[in-house]
This record gives C-alpha cells, sequence and structure tokens, in this order.
C-alpha cells in the first residue's frame, strides 16, 4: 500500500486539518511550523508543505541545539557539574559530557553567542530609536545600558571579522 493510500497518513502530515492535535511542547512547534493553507491544498502542494514543514523543522531543531548549547555552557560556566546538566537533560552524565566538552570553551561556541549579543543589540537600538511598546522600550533601555555596544572577543578568531 502506497502511504498516500495509508489511513493513518493524512494524519500523520501536515497536510492533515488537525496534524497539530498532539501532545505539547510538539503541537506548539507543528502550529509554528505549518503552513496555513496546507490542509487545503491540492496533492503535489500538500507534498511542497510536507517538505516545506520538514524545512523549517529542520533550521528549528538547528537553533535548538544552538540554544541547547549556550545554555549549557552558561550552566557550566556557573559552575554546574556535567552530572546536573545531564540530569535536566534527562541523559547520562557520559552522553552529554562526550558531546558538550570540546563545545562548551570552543571558539565557534564564543562567536555564537556574539552573534546572537550583536544581534539583541541591533533589535534594542531599533526599539530604543524607533519605539515601540512601553515595556518594550524599557526592555531595550535596560539592555543598551548594561551594553552600550557588542563586545568583540577576547580570544583570537572568535569574534568579530576575521
Amino acid at each position: 500500500m502506497n502511504q498516500g493510500e495509508d489511513p493513518r497518513w493524512p494524519y500523520l502530515s501536515p497536510s492533515f486539518v488537525a496534524w497539530d492535535w498532539v501532545p505539547e511542547p510538539r503541537a506548539g512547534l507543528r502550529r509554528l511550523l505549518l503552513p496555513a493553507t496546507a490542509a487545503h491544498a491540492r496533492p503535489l502542494a500538500r507534498t511542497n508543505a510536507v517538505l516545506d514543514v520538514l524545512e523549517g523543522l529542520d533550521a528549528a531543531m538547528r537553533a535548538m541545539e544552538d540554544d541547547a548549547l549556550l545554555l549549557i555552557t552558561e550552566a557550566y560556566r556557573r559552575g554546574a557539574s556535567w552530572a546536573q546538566i545531564a540530569g535536566r537533560l534527562g541523559r547520562s552524565k557520559q552522553t552529554v559530557h562526550q558531546r558538550y566538552q570540546n563545545r562548551v570553551g570552543a571558539a565557534q561556541t564564543e562567536k555564537l553567542l556574539l552573534a546572537d549579543l550583536a544581534h539583541a543589540h541591533g533589535k534594542a537600538r531599533r526599539i530604543y530609536e524607533h519605539g515601540g511598546s512601553p515595556d518594550d522600550r524599557a526592555r531595550a533601555t535596560a539592555f543598551l545600558r548594561r551594553h552600550p555596544r557588542p563586545r568583540q572577543s577576547r580570544r583570537p578568531g572568535a569574534g568579530g571579522s576575521q
């Protein structure tokens, strides 16, 4: 039987109207990734919608991996042990240590952190200069006071232009 004929596949596919009726946090992620017209599209367009969602999911997974790396780095720098970090991730200490130990202090991790800081600085500057909600302006002002301009890496090759 072709998967397109399998009665389970419409439910498992973004082309099904209730595709996001799964437990959280997967439902929220599916709602973010789902093109609004996917459930009402023609079969070929549905295939493209599935591929679009797959592409978006890959980008989201890479972004979550970057965030996990930055959070693990922050926890480790603040004194959390590998066992504590692994416990919060629901993984073994050995697995987490092997995956992240060389990345926590790596130049690439610092470069990622500095790129995020530069992006946040630009956004805060735009909100400060061009307006926004009172809460956003207060956050932007506080951020710019704490970070007057993005810092460059203290490590050669870790930040800035090369």
